[in-house]
């Protein structure tokens, strides 16, 4: 009944709206084409997440637990004709980034035989103390559903902070055995000057806006100087010689397997085809390559 009353209301519009309306619409096809072009793409995005291939079958209920308050958690298997090696890779992904930013290297990592979960988290609701907890959690029960797996680990930016915490945390945590190799790329453990110049313009921000903020700043008096190193695990860090966020001194870890510095900024060095193969060399063997390959 409804319907029919809004459709006399729609057929009774006068004429001159109507062309007036048309006239808008040619007027704006531009506009009007990039918003229906936002829209398929929100449907893409809605259907990628929500497909029913999107999570492994066989740790679909594992990793759903797992999550918690996070959005979604994706697995990305090796493709068919790949031997798999029963070792598995966590990428963790920083600051104003969500999981899909880590897809094409899963994906990588998935073609060279391992098994690449993307973990996600919403990063600017609440400090690093917070979102290291619930990520000591799904390490926790990742470790739980790939018992026979031996656990790498890539971390970006503000990611590494957490796999930081977890791993030297008093609480449970999956025992050192269980590791393999941490990658961590451009990780700001002496803190950031760009989340200090912030604090200083937007001091509401981190309170409000932005909470891992406050400690993620290299100010002198931020919790991220106090925070204790994970020893005897193999790590290795890439810097980036572009990075305006976190300087090559800041992503140094004390007694690191390994240190590379590539020709890559900060906030997408995650798609930098150089950093996969660089990643993917400390993971097998413990070392980066002597010379990063060429563009």
């Amino acid at each position: 009944m409804y319907y029919i009353t809004m459709k006399k209301q729609i057929q009774t519009i006068p004429q001159f709206y109507r062309i007036k309306s048309g006239a808008f619409l040619k007027k704006n096809t531009l506009v009007i084409n990039f918003i229906i072009m936002r829209m398929n793409l929100l449907k893409k995005i809605i259907h990628y997440r929500l497909d029913k291939n999107f999570l492994n079958r066989y740790t679909l209920a594992g990793l759903k637990a797992a999550a918690g308050r996070q959005r979604y958690i994706r697995v990305e298997n090796p493709p068919h004709g790949v031997a798999a090696n029963h070792e598995i890779v966590i990428l963790v992904h920083g600051l104003l980034h969500r999981g899909m930013v880590m897809n094409s290297f899963a994906n990588f990592l998935a073609k060279q035989g391992y098994t690449a979960v993307i973990y996600d988290y919403p990063t600017t609701r609440y400090d690093f103390f917070r979102h290291s907890e619930d990520f000591r959690i799904f390490l926790n029960r990742t470790a739980e559903q790939f018992p026979g797996y031996k656990i790498n680990l890539v971390t970006h930016s503000m990611g590494g902070i957490l796999l930081r915490i977890a791993l030297t945390s008093e609480k449970k945590h999956p025992p050192r055995e269980r590791f393999n190799r941490i990658v961590m790329l451009a990780p700001p453990h002496r803190g950031s000057e760009s989340a200090r110049r912030i604090m200083e313009i937007c001091p509401g921000a981190a309170n409000h806006l932005v909470k891992p903020l406050r400690g993620l700043s290299d100010d002198v008096n931020s919790p991220i100087h106090d925070l204790p190193w994970p020893e005897n695990y193999e790590i290795g860090v890439i810097a980036g010689s572009y990075d305006r966020h976190v300087t090559i001194d800041s992503a140094k870890v004390p007694n690191a397997g390994d240190f590379i510095v590539l020709p890559c900024g900060h906030s997408f060095m995650m798609f930098n085809q150089e950093v996969h193969r660089q990643t993917l060399a400390f993971i097998q063997n413990g070392s980066f390559t002597a010379e990063p390959r060429k563009p």
